[in-house]
This record gives structure tokens, sequence and C-alpha cells, in this order.
């Protein structure tokens, strides 16, 4: 992962179909709960109510991340054993090439900025 005055860009290892393709090639290792982590990989890419659904998968020299459609493009990263809720803003995130890249660019979680990320389909991690 490099750091520029700007934006913070994640190199991408390979891509794949889905969430469990990515962790199958990440070796990420789920040993210290491989059914509370199929458990977990098998609700993200469900469609879940309203039509979310998890889209394509990345491996990154940072973990695994992969694209959430809910009524905002998200790009979210893959955490077998933890989660937890982030106020942090949402930063825009751009796939380019072999890169991911988040800029310092951001937006804050508020139902009204929902509304226009969505609109301009802007993907935000």
């Amino acid at each position: 992962m490099s750091n520029t005055a700007t934006d913070t860009t994640i190199k991408i290892l390979s891509r794949h179909a889905t969430l469990s393709e990515a962790v199958k090639a990440s070796g990420i290792d789920l040993s210290y709960n491989p059914q509370a982590a199929q458990d977990k990989i098998r609700q993200t890419e469900r469609a879940h109510r309203d039509g979310y659904k998890s889209g394509e998968a990345f491996v990154t020299d940072d973990g695994v991340y992969y694209v959430y459609q809910a009524d905002i493009k998200l790009l979210n990263r893959f955490e077998p054993f933890g989660s937890c809720l982030d106020d942090s803003n949402f930063a825009k995130v751009s796939i380019i090439g072999d890169e991911i890249i988040f800029s310092k660019r951001v937006f804050p979680k508020a139902s009204w900025m929902r509304k226009q990320l969505a609109q301009l389909g802007i993907m935000v991690g």
C-alpha cells in the first residue's frame, strides 16, 4: 500500500468473481473458526433484501476487498473474524488497472449524501 499527498493506492494481486474465490486465492488463515468464516462469506455473497449483493472481489497487498452493491456502491475489506461500525467519512474509490485508489476526498456518512453518491454512481469505501 502506498500513500501520496492525496490518495492511498493498494496493489491488486488478483481479481475474482466472488468473495469466496478471492478468500481461497488469498490463503487467509480461517482455522480459528472455519465455520464462522464460511458463514460470513455466504452471508456476504447471498443476495440480501432490497437486492443488496456482493460483487467482484480482489486479493490485494492489503488483504481481500469486495464490491458490495447496496443503495450505493461500496468497497469493503473482508474481515473474517471481526466487524465494527465505522462512523468515519466515505472515501471515493476508483479501481484502475491493477490498483485500488482511495481518494483523500471524503464525503459525510449521511442519508442526503448517500442519495447523491447513488445518483452520481460514485463508489466509496
